[in-house]
């Protein structure tokens, strides 16, 4: 009990450091329930990427200090203050050697929405050349990827934006508008029957769930449910032309946002509850 509360106070040590290092603690957000969301899964954010003049020797040190697994932080102070004296110095710290997997987890837990858009348009990338290769119409292939690599491309400063903001919806409102045309677009593009492709929209409702905000949810639900009427009102597809089809799309996005933010609603005053 006496180690797990030194590895307790390790943790806090490196959370002061962070705090001392760029200006802000490792987790921030307008509410306690959205700082504390992400303290249990998510990694904190490298130093490095806040401010430019920390070093990756104090990253190491920073973030080896706020481990998620207490085994794998300092085990003492005074190994903690070693460290520190060794970087002041010049001299190598301690450093656990890495596995390439260990890293990439690493990077997905700092930084999910850029991996699984990475992941995701890297994937469309790959489906959009192999449909063209096996002799399906090359006529929007060279706008398909144009657009495909400015939407990956676009990821990059999005996520920078949200790292750097005690607030992420307004960054997370705009990210979420740009996948919805990007996504729209591709639709349009496509060839019939694109019934399948509709399954885009309930996902990134259901992506946006993952902000724990109600009125974020809504917004994107409003947005997919406008896009989809836009869609299927100029774009001639068989499988649009039932108007019983739309009416029925419309319905399962709407019950999926009810659900949704009922479930955001009841978790968000659960943790209310608990603090009181």
């Amino acid at each position: 009990h006496d180690h797990d509360l030194r590895l307790s106070d390790i943790y806090s040590l490196g959370a002061v450091l962070y705090h001392l290092l760029v200006g802000r603690p490792p987790f921030v957000g307008p509410t306690s329930f959205d700082i504390m969301l992400p303290l249990k899964d998510r990694q904190a954010v490298h130093p490095s990427r806040l401010n430019r003049q920390v070093d990756r020797e104090l990253d190491t040190i920073c973030l080896r200090a706020m481990e998620k697994i207490p085994s794998e932080r300092y085990s003492t102070a005074a190994e903690f203050g070693r460290d520190l004296e060794r970087w002041i110095h010049g001299s190598a710290v301690s450093s656990p050697t890495k596995s390439t997997w260990i890293r990439w987890i690493r990077w997905w837990k700092q930084e999910p929405g850029l991996v699984s858009h990475a992941v995701a348009i890297s994937v469309v990338i790959l489906v959009v050349l192999l449909s063209h290769l096996l002799g399906y119409s090359l006529a929007h292939l060279p706008t398909q990827l144009a657009v495909l690599l400015t939407w990956l491309l676009l990821c990059f400063p999005l996520q920078r934006w949200i790292l750097q903001s005690k607030d992420t919806i307004v960054p997370a409102i705009l990210w979420g508008l740009i996948d919805l045309a990007c996504v729209s677009w591709l639709i349009a593009t496509a060839g019939p029957p694109r019934s399948l492709l509709l399954v885009a929209y309930p996902l990134m409702i259901t992506a946006s769930a993952l902000f724990y905000r109600t009125r974020f949810v809504i917004l994107m639900t409003t947005a997919c449910i406008l896009a989809f009427l836009v869609l299927t009102g100029l774009i001639e597809d068989p499988s649009f032309e039932r108007g019983s089809f739309r009416i029925l799309f419309v319905c399962f996005l709407a019950i999926q946002c009810l659900t949704l933010t009922s479930l955001i609603f009841k978790v968000r005053n659960l943790f209310t509850y608990r603090e009181r």
